[in-house]
């Protein structure tokens, strides 16, 4: 079959114009402004965030408790106020407790215990590692946002200087 050159011209120029049409499809229209562009750089979002303070008596947020002082035998309640930017679940407070008069550290030497939803009291058991005595919170099961406050009461068996760490940590279910 013979086509004429009329036909060939016209699907050769086609072929042509399709292929380099990508060249100039921008701006395929008359513009009549300048072309502006943004560019954006888009960071992943930030994470999940556990802040652990202590709080004084009136309730007021501390990175660090002052001085605090007891006799031998006396209780004191300490009190943590998580603030988190989403729901925790299975948390456990890890307590390292040391003496800071030189004198090296028992298990009996103080007592603590957690109180519970109920207002009942749990005795938390503890370990002795070298200077560090080592202490797992009960498991809490939630711990809400924005903030949720848990209370402990200690109790020192002997007399001396002590220093208690918190931190926060996923309870191994």
């Amino acid at each position: 079959m013979r086509i004429p050159k009329f036909v060939k011209a016209v699907l050769l120029s086609t072929a042509l114009f399709t292929m380099a049409a990508p060249a100039y499809a921008d701006y395929s229209y008359t513009p009549l402004s300048n072309k502006i562009t943004a560019t954006f750089k888009v960071n992943a979002p930030a994470g999940p965030t556990y802040v652990l303070h202590w709080l004084d008596s009136s309730n007021h947020e501390l990175e660090t408790l002052p001085l605090q002082t007891v006799n031998s035998g006396d209780s004191k309640d300490l009190k943590l106020r998580a603030t988190v930017s989403q729901d925790f679940k299975n948390i456990q407070y890890y307590f390292k407790i040391t003496r800071t008069d030189g004198t090296s550290i028992t298990k009996s030497d103080l007592n603590l215990f957690q109180y519970r939803d109920s207002g009942s009291l749990t005795a938390l058991s503890s370990s002795v590692d070298g200077d560090l005595l080592l202490i797992y919170s009960k498991n809490f099961s939630t711990i809400t946002s924005p903030s949720m406050d848990s209370t402990f009461k200690i109790t020192f068996n002997s007399a001396g200087q002590y220093q208690i760490s918190v931190v926060a940590v996923s309870s191994p279910i």
